[in-house]
């Protein structure tokens, strides 16, 4: 009777150590797959650096719990349980599991140290770790909304351009994404979806900012063409003008003008050609380009329209002119006559350059005015263009005087 309760306490203390020891054996386990899994992860985020180190560290206590596995195996196998649920040899099974069962807690215990000391450098991994997923999500995001705004452009007849080239570079960098952190490294995966967010991002702005480039280009260059059809139309209705030149003027007078109207007819005809230029390019997406195009386009008109103004503005001049010469003259002389005042209203006697100055501007009017009268048909341009040069001499020294007198 005594003999079969201790084989029964035998059996049920055989029991308990086996199943303490099965429950350690799956602690150990969880623990170290856990720290083998954190510590690989730390590897690949800085293998130079602590990652390099912990791996180092955790390499003999992954490789004592690894040969602990191995023990734990051997002692189960060596005292498997009969039909009854007991094991053969309840005293030896019983001692075995012990011994092993001392070892998983030492084991589990130095994994918890291990764990302890390297606390920083795994919570850095833990960090980086849960910090994946929503960067690629984010990338994916920002990527699918790429592809929208990209899509858009194709269907309103917008080539994509940069737009495009960004978008292609994302999707590169996107297909290598998908490998994963095991394969690019903690690191890597997060520089990675990093740069698949920035320039998907950059695609969807460029391209959703690309039909309002392309409304305000197609606004200028309508604006341009209406301008350049209206300079060609008064470059053809410039005949009664050019006549009226060539009838009342000495030909000295307007033949500079005349000379000018072929080259606004070109400049007119290659700003239309820079506009068709300008608007391909704005389709296509070529920002700067268009903006360039446009620019000489307008150039060219303002070059044109200068030409076409100055028929007008010359035969007025010399109308005036002719129908009262005095007027033109009398406007120079009042302006050399105040500089006249002005350089002898100082306390100081005047400077002897401002008055030879001025009295050579005062004598370049009096020929000026002989010439007209002496000729019988006079060069009225000529004319204008002295009293001009001479007003313009006049308030040179006008403002030499101010600034001497200034300091």
């Amino acid at each position: 009777m005594r003999g079969r309760r201790g084989q029964s306490e035998q059996v049920a203390r055989a029991l308990a150590a086996r199943d303490a020891l099965i429950e350690a054996f799956y602690s150990v386990d969880r623990g170290q797959r856990d720290l083998r899994a954190r510590v690989s992860a730390a590897a690949t985020l800085d293998p130079h650096g602590p990652g390099g180190r912990l791996t180092a560290q955790f390499a003999p206590l992954d490789k004592a719990a690894d040969m602990l596995g191995a023990a734990y195996i051997a002692a189960i196998d060596a005292h498997p349980l009969d039909d009854e649920g007991a094991p053969q040899s309840p005293g030896a099974a019983a001692a075995a599991f012990d011994a092993v069962l001392e070892r998983m807690r030492r084991c589990s215990a130095e994994l918890d140290a291990f764990a302890a000391r390297s606390a920083g450098a795994l919570a850095a991994v833990d960090a980086a770790l849960a910090e994946l997923p929503p960067r690629v999500q984010s990338a994916r995001t920002a990527l699918a909304a790429a592809r929208g705004a990209v899509s858009g452009l194709e269907r309103a007849g917008l080539e994509p351009a940069e737009a495009g080239r960004l978008l292609a570079a994302a999707e590169q960098d996107a297909a290598q994404l998908e490998a994963g952190a095991a394969r690019l490294g903690i690191a890597g995966a997060l520089q990675l979806a990093a740069r698949v967010t920035e320039q998907a991002e950059r695609a969807r702005a460029q391209a959703e900012d690309l039909p309002r480039q392309w409304e305000a280009v197609r606004r200028r260059l309508a604006s341009l063409r209406t301008r350049a059809d209206a300079l060609a139309h008064r470059l053809d209705g410039l005949g009664p003008a050019l006549s009226a030149l060539r009838r009342g003027f000495v030909q000295a007078s307007w033949q500079d003008v005349e000379a000018a109207l072929p080259g606004a007819r070109e400049q007119v005809a290659r700003a239309r050609e820079l506009l068709g230029e300008a608007d391909g390019l704005a389709r296509r997406g070529d920002r700067a380009g268009a903006e360039r195009a446009v620019q000489a386009a307008a150039s060219a008109l303002d070059d044109a329209d200068d030409a076409v103004s100055e028929v007008g503005r010359r035969r007025e001049r010399l109308e005036a002119v002719a129908a009262d010469p005095s007027a033109a003259l009398k406007a120079a002389r009042f302006a050399v006559r105040d500089a006249q005042r002005l350089a002898l209203a100082g306390a100081e006697p005047p400077t002897p350059r401002w008055v030879a100055a001025l009295d050579s501007l005062a004598l370049r009017l009096d020929r000026a005015a002989e010439s007209v009268h002496e000729r019988p048909h006079p060069d009225w341009w000529a004319y204008l263009r002295e009293l001009d040069a001479v007003a313009a001499g006049a308030a040179s020294v006008v403002g030499e005087i101010r600034s001497a007198r200034a300091r």
